[in-house]
């Protein structure tokens, strides 16, 4: 077993958790420190995310540009869904991205699950980045219900990003008043009544569509960010209560 292992992965212990609390005590993170981060959430595992108050105001992901840009182009041309899926390496403490590009159809894709070979033992699931397509003239709302009745009940899964438009990223990332244990069907029937009473179609669909995203966020403990054409790979948090 990697050392590391047997500092934390027994229990999320006194240790690991004041590590944790160190490495989130800034409130802007750049792609390394994000790394970093989910790195140790997975060596700690038990679901543990990040300490609610320690969210941070922006998270810089530069490190991950190219590979955000290569499935939004790909995405653009075939209108199907693209994903990546990210891993938490235990034995570099480090945040590693699947080679492999799962393709989709244009309203799912399936993440592509598999660790590097001969990494099995040391990389743990952590995060993934998906593309929407645009559909009948307008965009997609971003995170959509199906995303997160993916997201959620998975205590492994600590973020998800969806890049969709021209070039808008969502980034959820779970903190510790996000619940791990809550019943998948409680969570569908939740988002479910929440997308009816925010989705009208005579109403702005892109106000409606940050309303459903801050609701949802807000009713799990989610910490919400957004970044566009202009911030590109910034990623600034919304505030989700208004």
């Amino acid at each position: 077993m990697n050392p590391k292992e047997d500092i934390y992965l027994s229990s999320p212990n006194s240790f690991g958790l004041k590590a944790l609390e160190t490495l989130t005590a800034s409130k802007n993170w750049d792609s390394d420190q994000f790394a970093r981060i989910m790195a140790t959430l997975g060596i700690i595992g038990h679901g543990q995310a990040i300490p609610a108050p320690n969210r941070p105001e922006t998270i810089h992901l530069q490190r991950y540009r190219k590979a955000f840009e290569e499935l939004l182009r790909r995405t653009q041309e075939t209108g199907r869904e693209h994903a990546r899926t990210f891993f938490a390496d235990t034995e570099s403490t480090d945040l590693v991205m699947s080679n492999k590009i799962s393709v989709g159809t244009d309203r799912k894709v399936r993440l592509y699950m598999a660790p590097e070979k001969g990494k099995e033992h040391v990389q743990t699931f952590i995060g993934s980045v998906h593309t929407h397509p645009v559909a009948e003239g307008r965009l997609s709302h971003g995170l959509s219900e199906e995303d997160y009745l993916s997201f959620l009940p998975d205590k492994r899964e600590q973020f998800m990003i969806v890049v969709f438009g021209a070039s808008v990223r969502m980034l959820i990332l779970k903190t510790s008043v996000t619940p791990n244990n809550i019943l998948p069907e409680r969570i569908k029937r939740r988002i479910i009544e929440i997308s009816r009473e925010f989705f009208k179609p005579d109403k702005d669909w892109g106000e409606q569509l940050v309303t459903f995203n801050k609701v949802v966020c807000t009713e799990f403990g989610l910490t919400f960010y957004l970044a566009d054409q202009k911030t590109n790979d910034l990623f600034s948090r919304m505030n989700v209560v208004d």
